[in-house]
């Protein structure tokens, strides 16, 4: 078994690491300021805006939950600021996140746990989305690895119960992870002290929950402020209701009914991908859809089991990390719900497991090749190759060339439209501003409100670029460079203002990017002459 977890694991880490800072071919936002803040710490003790070590990082007109990025210090510190060493926490707890599915599974008392503990860890391995999450600074995968170890602490602690401490420890970590860990780690808690408190002496049961609220003492000094309330008033869709308190309540149930069934769904699971660019491979679902077969298998074989301690905690924490997502206003937002996407990878492994028991020796080994080259093979064709040239343009691929141009160009001046409000941190990671020539430019004036202030600020100074609307009636006139899209610099433009194109910055499809233009102040001057 031994050997067979260590391939499992190379391949983990190969679909993970592989190619890793250059698909998806550039940075999302989100992953910008994980990286540019992490960066930030390390040289000043303060995130880019100026704030000395914050609880929640102020990000464009909301907060980020803090351990992805205070992890990411080590990443940066070592291979210092890149994609690589953004994406690297990700990409490791995505490879321990299928070595903790062996260890939880393996601890299912049935007579080939086992084997079973193996196919899981292998669906977790190949899966699509869990290969995607893993290869974004994503904070949700960070928080479902720290989520299973709590779970692997809880399900070891059933036989010592001693182990039931460390795990309230590592599930007090949940909530700094990722946001939607606040709800679905508090609900899946009270579920497991109500079905299990018979397993614990009350001595246990106290310390353990002592642990629990002294780790969320620093959360619980927050509530009232935006760094608590803001995402959550942001996606919800209950803060504007007003009238009939039970016509509210009617439609309030009806809501959480639909959304929460949405991930339920097959069609959302095995057919369709994620709506949203950024959270999605194209024409590629959550799961390949041949595993849906295997997945009706799965639940067949799992409910066998049901009754066994470890299959009761993997369905509740996988069911209760829906409600969070079901409290929003996107219909099927997987990052939300990773815990349940790791439900149903378990549940398509026994599936798989039921298959493979069918064949003799010989073809039970055809039946795990077939499986691995058809999901591979798939999976390469659609994240290597249509991903990496359709997804560029989501992924800020352009400013990674705007980056370079202006850093060609360092004695002229660049302006690029604002009306892209978070490409800044783009521009500070590629060109890696010195943090502290950030914060006196572009900091807050006042920390002391730091976890209140969601103003948003539209200019930002980024060396040599400023990022703000373009003064037609100034900046023409002064030898520059002007850059934006054609809402920004439209052809009337170019023509009236006598602009020059200097390069067309497009996408790796040659979809519309970012135009650079260089100003002509003479000819701007005189018009007579041209």
């Amino acid at each position: 078994m031994k050997y067979q977890l260590i391939i499992i694991t190379v391949l983990a880490l190969f679909l993970r690491f592989y190619l890793l800072d250059q698909v998806p071919p550039g940075l999302n936002v989100d992953e910008a300021y994980q990286g540019y803040n992490a960066y930030s710490l390390i040289q000043t003790g303060k995130d880019h805006f100026g704030k000395s070590f914050p609880l929640y990082f102020r990000v464009f007109g909301t907060f980020q939950s803090p351990f992805y990025t205070y992890l990411t210090m080590i990443s940066v510190y070592l291979f210092n600021l890149s994609i690589f060493s953004t994406r690297f926490i990700s990409a490791a707890a995505g490879v321990l996140i299928v070595i903790l599915t062996y260890l939880i599974i393996g601890q299912i008392p049935l007579k080939e746990n086992k084997k079973l503990a193996l196919f899981a860890a292998g669906m977790m391995a190949i899966g699509p989305w869990a290969i995607f999450f893993s290869r974004n600074a994503i904070e949700a995968n960070l928080a479902l690895l720290i989520l299973l170890a709590g779970i692997y602490a809880f399900v070891l602690s059933l036989k010592r119960p001693k182990f039931l401490i460390i795990g309230s420890a590592i599930f007090g970590l949940a909530p700094y992870a990722y946001q939607a860990q606040r709800l679905s780690t508090v609900l899946f808690i009270f579920l497991l002290i109500v079905l299990f408190r018979k397993s614990f002496t009350r001595k246990i049961m106290l310390i353990s929950v002592i642990v629990l609220f002294v780790s969320q003492i620093p959360q619980l000094m927050l509530i009232g402020t935006a760094a608590s309330s803001r995402r959550l008033d942001q996606v919800g869709y209950w803060s504007n209701l007003f009238g009939n308190t039970l016509q509210n309540s009617y439609y309030l149930i009806r809501k959480f009914a639909a959304q929460y069934t949405a991930y339920l769904s097959p069609k959302n699971l095995f057919f369709d991908p994620d709506p949203q660019l950024v959270r999605s491979i194209p024409d590629l679902s959550v799961f390949y859809s041949f595993m849906i077969i295997p997945f009706l298998l799965g639940l067949k074989e799992i409910f066998k089991v049901i009754k066994q301690p470890v299959i009761k905690v993997i369905v509740i924490n996988g069911l209760a990390s829906v409600v969070p997502a079901a409290l929003t206003t996107e219909p099927f937002y997987t990052m939300r719900v990773l815990p349940y996407l790791w439900l149903v990878t378990v549940i398509i492994a026994f599936g798989v497991y039921y298959l493979f028991q069918k064949f003799n020796r010989i073809n039970k080994s055809v039946f795990i090749v077939i499986i691995l080259i058809f999901s591979l093979g798939l999976f390469y064709t659609k994240y290597f190759i249509l991903l990496k040239n359709e997804r560029s343009i989501s992924y800020g691929y352009p400013y990674i060339e705007l980056a370079k141009k202006s850093e060609e160009q360092k004695d002229k001046k660049f302006v690029l439209d604002s009306a892209r409000d978070t490409s800044y941190i783009l521009l500070a990671f590629y060109k890696k501003i010195d943090p502290k020539e950030f914060q006196k430019l572009n900091g807050l004036k006042d920390s002391s409100n730091y976890y209140n202030d969601i103003n948003l600020n539209h200019n930002y100074t980024i060396g040599n670029i400023q990022m703000r609307g373009i003064v037609w009636k100034d900046d023409t006139y002064i030898n520059e460079f002007l850059a934006g899209d054609n809402l920004a610099i439209s052809p009337i433009d170019q023509t009236e203002h006598r602009l020059t194109l200097v390069e067309d910055i497009q996408g790796l499809d040659g979809s519309l990017g970012i135009k650079l233009f260089s100003t002509n102040p003479t000819a701007k001057r005189n018009p007579a002459r041209n």
